[in-house]
């Protein structure tokens, strides 16, 4: 792994991680592919679908719940809501 590789355990690699970020790897993580999420929602026509088995999410069903947990809205809502003419 490469916590081996850096001669620290997974939790000393966590904890270094946090200090550095002010975050865990995990919640970093969520916070790029939410970036990645919105981006392609916002500048594709792709089914959401298809956004959510190229993100690699087993199932749309899946990634709608992930995202709502997240943006508090639907995918499909975060979509609609900012593409809206004013």
């Amino acid at each position: 792994s490469r916590a081996e590789r850096m001669a620290l355990s997974p939790s000393a690699l966590a904890r270094r991680f946090r200090a550095e970020t002010g975050s865990t790897p995990g919640r970093y993580l969520d916070g790029l592919l939410l970036q990645k999420a919105q981006q392609l929602l916002l500048s594709s026509d792709e089914p959401v679908g298809r956004i959510a088995d190229r993100l690699g999410f087993c199932d749309q069903i899946y990634f709608a719940r992930w995202f709502r947990q997240h943006r508090q809205e639907t995918p499909s809502g975060y979509r609609r809501r900012l593409r809206e003419p004013y």
